[in-house]
């Protein structure tokens, strides 16, 4: 049974060459050793013999060490197993009924792209790409994998099906966020780069990309006086998306509204007071049943914390401060999930920490489930599917 403890509501140009920085790199940590008188070889998975009753859509998955990705119980964090899936594990995102992971080698000079069927909980090696760029970053873009890497620049491409390289690299600003819609019947992006720069005044830059046999992109840029952290949030098949800046400084934040089909700039934003607030942006989950927002603030060395911004005008914010700091990122997060059900995971230097999300539009409520053991867990996360 859960112990909950329940913290209550408190009263351009983009510039390409700028966009390179130093890639994310897993935080030291020893993998667990293999059995005695065993090696733990590529793609080597450990777990328990039969995993037929946790189905692969209630499972969730993370970095476990430097090398190893964990499915684990996404109520209890019970890890059900590990896969040794490459050198240093970069990113994981699922792609229909695969789960796809970035590696690098050791010295952080080439990346790889990975698919894995997951089959009783265990994952199965189904191919590999080549040798990419450094810092890779995977995202779903049906019916291709998009590949982000950098070296000078952030340069954007495409995988097929078989995660074969597709004529299609283009050098395009590094996105803090990334939407997947629809339009016309293809797949479009939505991506958010914080890298505007022009006469001295800062943007920030909504970028709608498109791909048939060549990237067609079209720019937005949205004054962002101060340059404050901003992130984009959107709920699976709706077509509102939420644009949530706020300086680091500040006990407040904004948000505005754009659309997912037909993205312009939001019109005005609007202020939301969040007394003890302090802290940047480094993701944003949408809860369209409660009509809410869920803001993680990385705090640098201090602890973290989570903030509950309700849609709708007139309700109170809620503050819940995190056990430990979570990292700080220019990319696109992977260190926060919200499930349909209302389950919130989060990834921290410590390890994992889970939360239900619950009430109503009127007066949603964050509370931490202190029976979740989610230790030597950590980003990049993939949250279950409801």
């Amino acid at each position: 049974m859960n112990k909950p403890r329940v913290w209550f509501s408190v009263s351009c140009l983009v510039t390409l060459a700028s966009c390179a920085g130093e890639p994310f790199r897993a935080a030291p940590a020893e993998d667990e050793p293999p059995p005695a008188g065993a090696t733990l070889p590529a793609f080597h998975t450990v777990g328990p013999p039969s995993l037929a009753g946790v189905p692969k859509a209630e499972l969730a998955f993370a970095r476990k060490g430097q090398s190893q990705v964990a499915a684990f119980d996404p109520v209890s964090g019970a890890v059900r197993s590990t896969t040794v899936v490459g050198e240093v594990v970069l990113d994981l995102v699922r792609d229909g009924d695969r789960l796809l992971v970035a590696t690098s080698t050791e010295q952080l000079d080439a990346s790889e792209i990975r698919a894995f069927r997951v089959t009783e909980g265990k994952l199965e090696l189904l191919g590999e790409s080549e040798p990419l760029g450094p810092g890779a970053r995977v995202f779903p873009f049906p019916p291709h994998t998009l590949v982000l890497t950098e070296d000078m620049a952030v340069t954007w491409s495409l995988l097929d099906a078989e995660l074969a390289l597709v004529p299609s690299s283009k050098a395009v600003a590094r996105p803090a966020s990334l939407v997947l819609t629809r339009a016309q019947g293809r797949s479009r992006l939505l991506a958010l780069s914080r890298t505007g720069l022009e006469a001295g005044q800062y943007f920030d830059m909504l970028i709608e990309a498109d791909f048939e046999s060549g990237w067609q992109l079209d720019l937005h840029s949205v004054p962002a006086p101060g340059r404050p952290s901003s992130r984009l949030g959107r709920a699976p098949d709706r077509d509102e998306v939420y644009l949530v800046r706020k300086q680091a400084d500040e006990d407040s934040l904004e948000v505005g509204e754009l659309s997912a089909t037909e993205p312009a700039p939001p019109k005005s934003f609007r202020n939301v007071p969040v007394p003890g607030g302090i802290g940047s942006i480094e993701a944003v989950e949408v809860d369209p049943e409660r009509e809410a927002l869920l803001v993680l603030l990385s705090r640098e060395a201090s602890t973290a914390a989570l903030v509950v911004v309700p849609l709708r005008e007139g309700v109170a914010p809620q503050l819940v401060p995190l056990a430990a700091p979570v990292e700080a990122s220019e990319w696109f997060s992977r260190v926060l999930s919200l499930s349909a059900s209302g389950r919130v995971l989060v990834a921290t230097a410590s390890g994992l920490e889970a939360f239900e999300l619950g009430g109503d539009p009127a007066a949603p409520l964050l509370v931490i489930d202190t029976d979740f053991d989610g230790a030597g867990l950590a980003a990049p996360l993939v949250g279950a599917e409801d």
